[in-house]
């Protein structure tokens, strides 16, 4: 009995010590968890980025996004990013949705582009636009943990969005009409045929050799144009290049041309990104009939990448093409010439762009 009474004791006494720990770890516990969740119901008031991602959001806002948006995030082709509008679709939502739709599918002409560091950067000025004061901790660079911040009112709602500026339509960058040569003969095109003295001329292919300066300014049946008849032993390729500008060919850009061709020729655009990239479209120009004037919208063309060395198209039609810093333009028929005569040719007068210089 003795025996069992001590053995009661203890258990009594070992019950009590575990109740105690119990007890002092839970309180551990909720003092460990309290951080986490008052980090859980933070909010865009609470001042979630620096003034830093700020100011290098504005300059990749204006680079990527603005031409959609707007320069004052007001908005144009898209929606606004400010203001009441912007502030009513996503008070219920968090910063991580915000990145993540950025993230994935801005800018339009090529989603998914953007680094994490330029996203979060955007986040910040589009933030700061409508007024969240900026804090001492960066934003994050992933959606994850800024699904735990909640967007929300500005102090005093929602500030009035900016007027959206009136669009801007797009503006002749480029012209080309071609010096007359005072030369007989078949006379290959060169730099110094070009009239315009702020272009660059380039010649691709094979058969680059075989494109000729011919026409005359004052004969309306056969102006000054460049012939590919002689591109006899292999397809060829010519491109305009400004020298003081990239060109953006975003938007409502457009390219226009005088043409004529021969047989089953057909002239197509053909561009040169910054980056290095050679991109051919898929609008086919020319009449065989007369000389014709044509234009065609740069955002309603489909682009498939070219090799200049042979002047070939390689692998399939682009889902998305981003063509707002344009190095050079131009044009091929992608087909080898037949030479004198009736046959197989291209002619190309008068060309013009219009878009928007962007400084080199």
């Amino acid at each position: 009995m003795r025996g069992m009474k001590h053995n009661t004791l203890l258990n009594t006494s070992s019950a009590v010590g575990l109740t105690v720990a119990l007890a002092a770890a839970g309180a551990l516990v909720a003092t460990s968890y309290a951080p986490v969740q008052a980090q859980a119901a933070r909010t865009v008031l609470d001042g979630v980025y620096t003034q830093a991602q700020s100011t290098r959001g504005a300059a990749v806002y204006t680079q990527s996004c603005a031409a959609c948006h707007g320069a004052n995030l007001a908005g144009d082709i898209g929606p606004a990013l400010s203001g009441a509008r912007f502030v009513t679709k996503w008070k219920d939502k968090t910063v991580g949705d915000v990145f993540e739709k950025i993230k994935t599918s801005m800018p339009a002409s090529a989603p998914g582009t953007l680094t994490p560091e330029q996203t979060a950067d955007v986040v910040s000025h589009i933030l700061s636009v409508n007024k969240f004061a900026a804090g001492a901790t960066a934003l994050a660079m992933d959606a994850a943990p800024l699904k735990n911040v909640k967007m929300a009112e500005p102090p005093g709602g929602a500030v009035a969005a900016a007027p959206a500026a009136p669009r801007v339509r797009p503006t002749l960058v480029l012209k080309e009409e071609w010096k007359e040569t005072t030369e007989s003969g078949d006379i290959t095109v060169t730099q110094q045929h070009v009239m315009n003295p702020n272009l660059t001329l380039t010649t691709y292919g094979p058969g680059a050799k075989g494109l000729m300066i011919t026409g005359s300014a004052a004969n309306p049946q056969n102006p000054t144009h460049v012939w590919t008849g002689l591109c006899e032993t292999g397809k060829c390729a010519l491109t305009l290049k400004d020298k003081a500008n990239f060109l953006d060919l975003s938007g409502q850009a457009k390219i226009r041309w005088v043409s004529k061709v021969s047989g089953f020729q057909k002239i197509h655009p053909i561009v040169k990104l910054a980056d290095g990239t050679f991109l051919a479209g898929d609008w086919a120009d020319g009449s065989t009939g007369d000389w014709r004037e044509s234009e065609a919208y740069f955002a309603e063309i489909r682009w498939v990448k070219m090799d200049p060395a042979r002047v070939a198209t390689t692998g399939p039609f682009l889902d998305k093409v981003d063509l707002s810093k344009v190095d050079e333009i131009g044009w091929s028929d992608f087909m080898v010439a037949s030479g004198h005569g009736q046959g197989g040719w291209s002619d190309v007068g008068k060309i013009e762009v219009y878009g928007k210089a962007v400084p080199r």
